[in-house]
This record gives C-alpha cells, sequence and structure tokens, in this order.
C-alpha cells in the first residue's frame, strides 16, 4: 500500500479528535447546559476523545516506527519517527491535560504545537520514503 496512504487514518482521526477538542469545546458545553446535561460536556471528552486520540496517534506512529525500520534498519536512527512521536505525544497530552488539570491554554497549545510537529514528521517521512524508493 502506498505510504501515503497508510498515513490518512491518523492525520484524519489525529485532526478530528483536535478540532472537537479545540473548536467544539463551547458548542458541546452550550447544547449540554440548554438540555441540563453539562456532565455530558466532559464526559465527552475524556470517554470518547481520549481513546480516539490515543488510537489516531498510536496509528500513525506505528506507521512512522515500519517505514523507519524499513529505510534506516532501526526507529532509534530515524529523526522522522522521533518527530512524529514526539507530536503525538504533545497531542495526547494536551487533550488529557485540560480535564484533569485545568490548564486549557496549556492543552490547546499542546494540541497545536503537536499537531504541526505531528504532521512534520510524518511528512518528512514521506519525503524520506520518495527518496529511498526513488517515487517522484
Amino acid at each position: 500500500m502506498n505510504p501515503f496512504k497508510r498515513m490518512i487514518p491518523g492525520w484524519a482521526g489525529t485532526l478530528f479528535v483536535s478540532a472537537c477538542c479545540l473548536g467544539a469545546g463551547p458548542f458541546l458545553a452550550s447544547a449540554a447546559a440548554a438540555t441540563g446535561a453539562a456532565w455530558l460536556a466532559s464526559l465527552f471528552n475524556i470517554y470518547v476523545l481520549g481513546p480516539l486520540v490515543i488510537v489516531s496517534v498510536a496509528w500513525t506512529s506505528v506507521n512512522a516506527w515500519r517505514w523507519a525500520q524499513i529505510l534506516h534498519g532501526t526507529a532509534r536512527r530515524s529523526p522522522a519517527f522521533w518527530l512524529t512521536v514526539l507530536g503525538g505525544l504533545a497531542v495526547v497530552l494536551g487533550v488529557f491535560l485540560p480535564p484533569l488539570a485545568g490548564v486549557g491554554r496549556a492543552g490547546a497549545a499542546g494540541i497545536y504545537l503537536g499537531l504541526a510537529t505531528l504532521v512534520a514528521g510524518t511528512a518528512w517521512s514521506l519525503v524520506d520514503q520518495r527518496r529511498v524508493t526513488g517515487q517522484t
């Protein structure tokens, strides 16, 4: 399968979860408050979006690891892999920190920084893959 096509589900899931965490919060809170179920908004973030972001980041990281193994012989020598993993960790922390520790702005910053780093790492990996395999 094309390497880029293998990365799409991880990117899509991570972007969806991040969009929900960053932009849908006020919408979810107002809808939940209007129906008298304000407790649903925080449960949605922790019990639905949390596992979804973990699965999406794991999918992206595993694909980056597989390609690092193919291109470099080991993932330890692949800067693109480590950049992807660091970005994924920042996204996961950005999703989980606000509801658990009450740090809203730091969580949003973690999500933004993590997404940029995650996309940069996977893009670097795709460039390496195309360079090594000779595709244009």
